[in-house]
């Protein structure tokens, strides 16, 4: 290929793709993910949810949690500076 090269492109497929975020945690599949990456213990799972509530780290609604300012603050400052 040159500079000036004339292109030509055959096969060119528009599509408009969408993506979703992955969903939010309830309260039983943050628990699960605990387990997974082997945080806490079976008796100290409830304690974690509610130290983040009390903290005010994340709020649940509809049996899903949520984070509020404190929480997403907290994690944004554990983020590894680039």
């Amino acid at each position: 290929m040159y500079v000036y090269d004339e292109l030509h492109f055959n096969n060119i497929n528009c599509a408009q793709h969408h993506t979703k975020p992955p969903e939010r945690y309830s309260e039983g599949s943050l628990v699960k993910k605990l387990e997974e990456l082997g945080i806490g213990r079976p008796s100290t799972y409830a304690s974690i949810l509610k130290v983040l509530q009390d903290r005010k780290y994340l709020m649940i609604k509809s049996q899903m949690l949520y984070p509020n300012f404190r929480g997403r603050l907290v994690c944004y400052m554990c983020l590894p500076s680039t």
